[in-house]
């Protein structure tokens, strides 16, 4: 014991001198820190740790680099004992001066020392052998009898004690703190009165606490081991979640890995099952074998244990346990958990670099719930079910989080594509160790419409490159295969083309084909994103056939944009048309294609069990936009041919022959026409009759117009063989598919007109005027009034037959038929135009029940239109091809079939209204007729209010559902919404009072606003405006102005709706609609900005101020609310609007 505590002594003593002496020197320059530490050692410990030390560094492999360091130490040491030795040389030479005088001095003293011991010895000797004697025997015995009598109470504790250090040494602190609990309740007791044991105690105060820091710290190096193979346990994790699924792999890659694997596992020779269900092998010698066949290689299935040592976690939980701080150590290890869990998931700040960035971060998480996963399963009182979907809950709303953030605004589709893979092998791997992910599929569905927009965005452009990129030309193939190219790309088949000689020409034009193979690229994309989201066959054939109605609606408001924005050439437009009727054909083909892509086809053609269906007429629009088109085109050129003409109106006798540019017109008309082959039969009769009608037209305006003053005989005579030149071409039917006889109804008027005036046949028109026999019954009495005039003044200034008295009698008659004909244009009424001058036609365009209401009530079914009073026409409700483009008479009166028919929903909608609003009061006109109440499909003209320019919604009701009170309600006015220009307007945060009825006017909350707000662009000038009107009900908890910047969203989003709808903060608090409705209202205004017309230059005012012409085209309606409180009483903002000063903008309230 004595021992032990010299060498302790010696063992603190050399320590502190090392400490003074490792203190003096300056470090290396290439001195590590690992050389450091151990020049450290070598200096600090005793001989027999330097065999340790010496071994740690053969094994950091480092030798050459510490022996120079130690050269470098025994340098330094040198030098500072050369530079202590020179500091104290004087010194010393004056303590040998010393020493020298005093060796004389000590001599003397030693000598008579000396002597007198000599004395003393000599005296003394025989009384100093026999007391040491008697000292020493009589201290054996008393040694011997207290070592006797305690040596086996002392010799365990001893023991324990050298095992406690052994323990020590060696880090098995868990056993050491085992024996320090047996020394210290067990043996120690009984050796209390011993002194060596008040040192004992000492010494073993301190080891607990050692015990618990060293297990601390080797907790703490267990953290931070974890944390730096995080990412290895979880890209583990992936990877074996990947291979457990063929994530990732191709179908051939997967066939490929399944016959390898049917190939290692296979069994030769002759097999059979045993009792306990494996396979057993016989050999060729009858001997039987048993094989377990496992589904995965052992090596295959590593775990966090194979990359990561757990026992000190254990160790520790142990430890802490016998100590009795258990609860402590379980919420510091949550707590420092908790806080790597805060680190893990808190993104890089270089996240968006790559797509590895993404995976090590889902990866370090991966790992970190792989190791909480193991720990709850074999510590299960350190980490609960609990305190681990704590964990990721909040994990998953931080990737959640990152995800949005970082993606939401991303627009390259492969990175999407990419991170939808990375994000599912994710939520895969922690599905397998049973985390909920839900929020995860989610995401991924929300991330599956923000690709699909992204996609459907290059789909739309690359459509627009290919219109401008269009040579308009009928696709040629000159040879086999150029024909097979086409037939390949593109599904046509004509009965007999094949056997036609080359080259081969199709109708349509290169555009064609390019689109229908964009059309199904973009669906093989839709596809790749809803691979793995959990959707049923059903849910992705209907969402791919959703978006292809959407990609496909775009294209066809691309088209009709394409069209409307640019003067295209009459070529142009024919092949335009026909090239629109055969991208409407490709549905069918499209229909085939998906069912193919789904693998969910039933059959040819059928599309039974599916909710959403390929629209067919998805061009419509675009299509009646080109007709239109047409329509002026052929117009243009007529008016062009017309501006030619340069009559002679006091021609004395006629050429003979028709006129030269009546003559090119019917060349024109004639080849036009013949290129109207590849046309639809119906647009072909119609564009043709419409031609003809406004030749007829123009052919009689020029005849009637009021610039014209005279008329002569034989200008009448040569304007007769023009107009017999346009019967002539009527008569021959230029179109395939018209009656004979119907063209020339069109010149039927003109052609009445003209013999009444040259046969003067004036008798018959005057007696059978009014009857439907009547052979002049196409004439207008106002008409006939005009050019008998001007055949008058055609002989008033060219003959004075009013002197003579035949002439005048001539004159008399004349008067007396010019009186006649003025009675009868006089007797005809006017149309009423008193209090119900507005009308109202409940009419449901694509496919509603339409019915008129104009002065008296009356019903009738008609095909509503933008026509007078007067040119309303009947029609069946049973055919819906009779009425003009964008009507159709039916009786439906459901709300659903009125937003897919008109393609707001879900185009515009995901989600249909639940019901439809009873009814809702607009505006009135002014302050003496209020306006009526207004239904589903309603069409208002409000022509004679001329000032009159958009429809705000004063009041509403709900119909079937009303809403409960509490809450918030909110109303969207969209106007045009499917065009553009579009506006919106919404009157937000309206308190739920529970009633069917809900007045906007009466609103006194403070939450209260309204905002509106116009896209871009311009609409061309229209003698009158017609503009369609969704109104659509939304009601939510909370007010949307305490959670979301209603004002901001909209202004970013006016150009895309469907996203605003959808996607926008603001679209997902509505959430789904619970009421709406649509109308139609036409007036003389429009709120949009009016497309300027050109102007010919102004003279220049230099004193003119320029604020009265200049205006922001685009401008917004912002106000807390629509009304003015005044003195308690409510008085509303009337529509207004200045034409003067804001010539291309709206001023609204």
């Amino acid at each position: 014991m004595d021992g032990s505590s010299a060498a302790s002594a010696s063992k603190e003593t050399g320590t502190g001198s090392s400490d003074t002496a490792s203190t003096s020197y300056q470090q290396y320059p290439e001195m590590s820190a690992e050389q450091e530490f151990f020049l450290y050692e070598l200096e600090t410990t005793d001989s027999g740790s330097v065999g340790l030390v010496l071994r740690a560094i053969y094994d950091c492999g480092d030798v050459h680099k510490f022996a120079r360091a130690l050269e470098h130490r025994i340098h330094h040491y040198d030098k500072s004992i050369q530079r202590i030795c020179s500091y104290h040389y004087q010194g010393y030479v004056d303590a040998m001066k010393q020493l020298l005088q005093l060796k004389t001095q000590s001599l003397e003293i030693k000598d008579e020392v000396n002597a007198v011991d000599h004395n003393i010895q000599e005296n003394s000797k025989e009384l100093r052998k026999r007391s040491a004697e008697i000292v020493r025997y009589r201290k054996l015995q008393r040694n011997a009898n207290t070592a006797i009598d305690h040596i086996s109470l002392c010799l365990p504790v001893l023991e324990n004690y050298a095992k406690l250090n052994e323990h020590m040494q060696q880090k098995k602190f868990y056993q050491a703190l085992k024996v320090l609990e047996e020394l210290e309740h067990t043996y120690m007791v009984h050796v209390d009165n011993y002194r060596f044991t008040q040192t004992l105690k000492k010494s073993l105060l301190p080891i607990r606490e050692q015990i618990k820091e060293k297990s601390f710290s080797e907790f703490t190096d267990f953290l931070e081991d974890i944390r730096k193979v995080s990412g290895r346990i979880g890209q583990h994790a992936s990877k074996c979640t990947a291979e457990q699924h063929s994530f990732g792999m191709t179908e051939a890659e997967r066939v490929k890995r399944l016959q390898e694997e049917t190939k290692k596992n296979a069994v030769n020779g002759d097999v059979v099952l045993s009792s306990d269900g494996s396979v057993v092998k016989k050999n060729d010698k009858g001997q039987r074998k048993t094989m377990q066949i496992p589904l995965l290689e052992e090596d295959e299935l590593l775990s966090a244990q194979d990359l990561i040592d757990f026992t000190p976690i254990h160790r520790c939980c142990q430890i802490f346990n016998v100590i009795g701080e258990k609860e402590t150590f379980e919420a510091y290890y949550r707590k420092q958990r908790k806080e790597q869990a805060v680190v893990v998931i808190r993104p890089p700040s270089k996240l968006q670099e790559s797509i590895h960035s993404y995976v090590k971060y889902l990866d370090e998480i991966i790992g970190f719930f792989v190791v909480e996963d193991h720990i709850m399963q074999t510590e299960s009182s350190l980490v609960t079910a609990a305190y681990k979907d704590q964990l990721w809950e909040m994990a998953l709303h931080q990737v959640t989080t990152t995800m949005n953030a970082h993606f939401g605004g991303c627009l390259d589709v492969e990175m999407m594509l990419k991170m939808k893979k990375v994000i599912l092998l994710f939520a895969m791997t922690m599905k397998s160790y049973g985390f909920g992910i839900g929020s995860l599929y989610t995401l991924l569905q929300n991330f599956r419409d923000q690709y699909n927009e992204i996609l459907m965005r290059e789909y739309c452009a690359q459509f627009e490159r290919d219109l401008e990129s269009d040579n308009y030309t009928p696709i040629t193939a000159k040879d086999e295969e150029a024909f097979k190219a086409v037939v390949t790309q593109f599904p046509f088949y004509r009965r007999g083309m094949d056997q036609e000689p080359y080259p081969r020409i199709f109708p349509f034009s290169k555009f064609v084909p390019a689109v229908y193979s964009q059309a199904k690229n973009y669906l093989v994309g839709c596809l790749k994103f809803m691979e793995h989201l959990q959707l049923s066959p059903t849910e992705v054939d209907d969402t791919v056939r959703r978006y292809a109605n959407v990609l496909l609606a775009r294209w066809s408001g691309s088209l009709k944009s394409f069209v409307a924005n640019k003067k295209r050439t009459l070529i142009q437009l024919i092949q335009i048309t026909i090239n629109i009727g055969y991208l409407e054909k490709t549905c069918e083909s499209l229909e085939h294609y998906i069912s193919k892509l789904t693998n969910a086809s039933n059959g040819p053609g059928s599309t039974a069990g599916h909710l959403v269906a390929l629209k067919d007429q998805v061009f419509r629009d675009a299509r009646s936009e080109v007709e239109q088109q047409i329509d002026d085109a052929l117009r243009d050129k007529v008016d062009a041919f017309l501006d030619l003409a340069n009559y002679d109106w006091e021609l004395s006798g006629s050429s003979g022959r028709a006129s030269d540019y009546i003559t090119d017109l019917i060349k024109f008309l004639e080849t036009t026409f013949v290129s109207f082959s590849n046309l639809p039969s119906l647009l072909a009769r119609h564009v043709c009759m419409q031609t003809c009608k406004y030749l007829a037209n123009r052919l009689t305006e020029l005849l009637l117009n009021t610039d014209l003053k005279t008329v002569s005989t034989g200008a009448l005579d040569q304007f007769d063989l023009d107009v017999i030149q346009c019967e002539l071409f009527a008569s021959q039917c230029p179109v395939a598919g018209l009656e004979d006889g119907t063209l020339a109804v069109t010149f039927a008027s003109l052609r009445q007109l003209l013999d009444l005036v040259m046969k003067a046949d004036w008798p018959t028109y005057l007696a059978d005027y009014g009857k439907e026999e009547s052979k002049y019954s196409r004439v207008k009495a106002s008409h006939a009034i005009v050019l008998l005039e001007k055949l008058i003044e055609f002989e008033r200034k060219s003959s004075s037959f009013f002197a003579k008295g035949r002439e005048k009698d001539r004159k008399k008659l004349l008067d007396t038929i010019l009186r006649q004909l003025r009675a009868l244009a006089n007797h005809i009424a006017p149309c009423a135009t008193g209090r119900y001058a507005f009308r109202i036609i409940f009419s449901f365009k694509y496919g509603e029940f339409a019915r008129i209401r104009s002065g008296v009530s009356s019903q009738e079914y008609i095909c509503p239109d933008d026509v007078m009073y007067l040119d309303l026409k009947p029609c069946n409700p049973n055919d819906r091809n009779q009425c003009p483009k964008n009507f159709a008479c039916r009786r439906s009166r459901l709300s659903r079939s009125g937003f897919e028919e008109l393609e707001l929903s879900p185009q515009i909608f995901p989600q249909y209204p639940s019901s439809i609003l009873d009814y809702v009061n607009i505006s009135s006109y002014d302050a003496k007729y209020p306006s009526p109440v207004v239904h589903l499909g309603d069409e208002l003209q409000v022509l004679n209010y001329p000032n009159y320019i958009t429809a705000n919604i004063r009041a509403f009701q709900f119909q079937s559902i009303i809403p409960a009170r509490g809450g918030y309600l909110h109303v969207v006015s969209l106007i045009d919404i499917t065009k553009r220009p579009s506006a919106l307007f919404i009157n937000y945060d309206l308190p739920s009072t529970g009633s069917a009825s809900v007045n906007t006017e009466n609103i006194t909350d403070s939450k209260h606003h309204f905002f509106g707000y116009i896209s871009n662009g311009t609409i061309s000038v229209q003698d009158t405006y017609r503009q369609q009107y969704v109104v659509i009900v939304y009601k939510t908890e909370f007010p949307l102005s305490d959670h979301v910047n209603v004002t901001a969203d909209i202004i970013r989003f006016i150009d895309q709706i469907s996203y605003f709808i959808s996607n926008s903060a603001t679209g997902r608090a509505l959430g789904k609609p619970i009421a709406g409705l649509f109308f139609y209202i036409t007036s003389k205004r429009t709120l949009f900005p009016i497309q300027p017309k050109p102007q010919p230059m102004p003279p220049y005012l230099p004193h003119r101020s320029k604020s009265s012409t200049i205006c922001n085209r685009n401008f917004i309606l912002a106000c807390c609310s629509m009304f003015i409180n005044k003195k308690k009483g409510k008085e509303k903002l009337k529509p207004l609007i200045r034409p003067k000063l804001f010539q291309n903008a709206t001023l609204l309230w």
